[in-house]
């Protein structure tokens, strides 16, 4: 009977020595994960920068410095044959997403807009969704159902090639 015990009991330890790796087995494997943390802590740190995307005649650039979470720096909506607007921002990374308040002067007045933008290995894609307004704010009135299209992604560019006037 001790026999049979002492070979039934074997295995089970020497399993149970075998599996103390520290992973969990039922969590993505960050060699196939797309989003693993370390993936976003090192897309994160990478957001300073200048980014640009020009769709036709109308171009969005964005300035942007970095302290720990927070994020500020200039965005400006160049537009052709419409206003545009530029103006300052501020905000915070949230896991992936940069949530910014928009400060800016179009048309001969200040406004503040809520814009988001999603961090990707391909640079930032700018969040679209419904928008409410109260007195001269902007804000998503549904922030979860933001949409990011990935065909509109702002790439980093070297600041040094964008124009001063989006700096």
């Amino acid at each position: 009977m001790k026999q049979f015990l002492t070979c039934l009991l074997f295995p089970l330890v020497f399993m149970a020595c075998n599996n103390d790796s520290g992973i969990d087995p039922n969590a993505d494997s960050p060699a196939i994960s797309k989003d693993s943390s370390a993936d976003k802590a090192d897309i994160a740190s990478k957001i300073p920068g200048c980014y640009l995307r020009v769709m036709q005649r109308d171009t969005l650039a964005a300035f942007l410095t970095q302290d720990g979470n927070i994020i500020s720096g200039k965005l400006t909506f160049d537009n052709y044959q419409k206003d545009g607007s530029s103006g300052t921002v501020t905000g915070i990374i949230d896991e992936d997403i940069l949530k910014l308040v928009y400060r800016f002067q179009s048309e001969g007045m200040n406004s503040i807009s809520e814009v988001y933008f999603k961090i990707t290995a391909a640079g930032l894609i700018h969040g679209t969704g419904e928008i409410k307004v109260k007195g001269d704010s902007a804000y998503y009135s549904a922030p979860g159902n933001v949409v990011y299209n990935e065909m509109e992604v702002l790439t980093k560019v070297d600041c040094n090639t964008l124009p001063a006037k989006y700096k």
